[in-house]
């Protein structure tokens, strides 16, 4: 009696062939039966067994009739215009411990400091230079720009922050065509 697992699996099998170059017959192999596989390392055994039998047929098949494909063999045409290969000196350079003490001792260059042009604008000259921009703006994306700088500068301000996105939000609606 087979065992319950493989009961379905009795009788099912798969043949490969191919018509090989030079022939005009097509070349089978011997039929792989799925019930006496043991070896079933991959989960696609359960997932995908019509894949992995007909892989493991054309693999057998492959290794009986072309072994020269799986082998890597080279046939006098590929051989013909080799690819030239071009020699490049991956030697790093020598360094000399002078020259390793130099960059332990030396003098680190000092970084250069770059003053930010901070803005001068009050709170309420931003809020307005923001709400001029988001009536200016012909698509969300103009106002998305401008809101996330006014946001970015009105972030220490709450009360104008607020008044903000309540004009972002009215104007995005406006652009969204939503009635209010």
């Amino acid at each position: 009696m087979l065992h319950p697992d493989k009961q379905h699996e009795a009788g099912l099998f798969i043949r490969v062939g191919a018509v090989i170059r030079g022939e005009t017959e097509i070349t089978w192999g011997e039929p792989v039966y799925l019930a006496p596989i043991t070896t079933r390392n991959s989960p696609l055994w359960k997932t995908a067994p019509k894949q992995q039998i007909a892989y493991l047929a054309v693999k057998y098949w492959a290794r009986l009739y072309c072994p020269e494909v799986i082998l890597g063999v080279y046939t006098p045409d590929e051989f013909d215009t080799p690819l030239p290969r071009v020699e490049r000196d991956v030697t790093p350079p020598a360094t000399s411990a002078a020259g390793v003490n130099s960059l332990i001792n030396g003098k680190k260059p000092e970084k250069e400091i770059k003053m930010v042009n901070q803005d001068e604008r009050s709170p309420d000259d931003l809020l307005a230079a923001f709400t001029e921009a988001a009536n200016k703006a012909a698509s969300v994306e103009e106002l998305d720009k401008a809101y996330k700088y006014g946001a970015h500068v009105l972030a220490p301000h709450e009360e104008q922050l607020q008044a903000a996105t309540d004009v972002y939000n009215i104007r995005r609606d406006e652009l969204n065509e939503v009635p209010m």
